[in-house]
């Protein structure tokens, strides 16, 4: 079986304010349930959560592997 070489991943952008296009921040997970504390801190004009493609192991693809991780990890302290 072979890879694919493109990847499925969760942007999460930040703005300014609802009119704004371009996010001042965007952070990348790997599973979906890494994404949900957006919605639940932002209203949906301030944050928003977007499915992306990627090549896999690009800098946006180790990003949401790494911050996936992070999430795990501070999902099971709790």
């Amino acid at each position: 079986m072979m890879l694919s070489k493109y990847v499925y991943i969760y942007r999460c952008s930040f703005y300014d304010s609802g009119r704004c296009t371009e996010s001042h921040t965007d952070m990348y997970f790997a599973k979906e349930e890494h994404t949900r504390w957006v919605h639940e801190k932002y209203c949906p004009k301030l944050g928003r959560v977007h499915v992306i493609r990627v090549p896999r192991g690009s800098e946006y693809h180790i990003s949401a592997i790494e911050n996936s991780v992070k999430e795990e990890k501070k999902n099971n302290k709790q």
